[in-house]
Formats: structure tokens, sequence, C-alpha cells
């Protein structure tokens, strides 16, 4: 598939998440209410802290966040943009630095030492058995402006 222009990867997220909206609250995804909550635990936020919770789904980080800023936090204005672009895998190696910088993380995080390196290695096994050299993605990311 081309990745066309931004506005149509902006178009190609919305209906992505919007196709999964339905299937957020499911009991299958209940590990989110969970992780949200540490998540929002672990940042040691303050009343009138401000906060983007960007693809927040059915509020599982958003909620935590707005109990702990109260009402004098929040977001004055967000920007959501798109972008498409093809970026180069030089090794197996950089592909799962890759997937440590995404929200993958908070999931392999979560394994234990034996199950994350048996996770490790079918990510790199899978990369390097399938010769991959580049991803193409779109984007689409919020920039927020304190006022």
């Amino acid at each position: 598939m081309a990745i066309g222009t931004p506005d149509d990867a902006k178009a190609r997220a919305t209906a992505t998440y919007n196709a999964a909206a339905d299937a957020y609250d499911h009991p299958a995804n209940s590990f989110w209410a969970r992780f949200g909550r540490n998540t929002i635990d672990r940042l040691d936020l303050r009343n009138g802290d401000h906060v983007l919770d960007v693809c927040c789904g059915s509020g599982a980080s958003a909620i935590p966040a707005a109990e702990k800023v109260g009402n004098e936090g929040g977001v004055e204005q967000a920007e959501v943009v798109a972008e498409a672009a093809v970026h180069p895998i030089v090794s197996p190696e950089a592909w799962w630095a890759a997937v440590l910088g995404t929200g993958y993380r908070g999931t392999v995080d979560q394994l234990d030492p034996h199950d994350f390196e048996r996770v490790r290695a079918a990510n790199l096994d899978y990369v390097r058995g399938s010769a991959i050299s580049a991803v193409e993605v779109n984007v689409v990311y919020a920039t927020a402006t304190k006022v």
C-alpha cells in the first residue's frame, strides 16, 4: 500500500482507531486499565501539571492523569500532525531498539527475563530471516502548547 499524503495517513489512522473503539473496553483488553494507572503512578504528576494523552482509547491513562493533576491541570492547545516516511532498518538489533522506543516497551518490560529474551530473539530472527531493510510508516502525533 502506498503511503499517500499526510491527510491520507490521518484519515487511515482515524478510521483504524474508530474501527477499534468498540473493543477498547473488551475484557481481553482490561490490562490497559492496569498499565494506564501504573504508568501515571510512575510519573509523579502533581496538581496543576499539564498532560497530553494521545490515543487515549477509553481513558485508561487519561482518567488517572486527570485525577492527579486536578482542576488546575490540563492541556490548553494540541495539534495533530500526520507524517509518512520510510525508515531504514540497518540491522535486526536496530529494529529491536525501535521496538523498545514505542508503546510496546510497556508490554515487553512486563515480561520476565526468559520471556523477554524469547520475544527479543523471535523479533531478531524474523527481521534477519525476512531480510527486512526498511519499514514504511504513517505516524500521527500531537504537539501541545501551554498558554
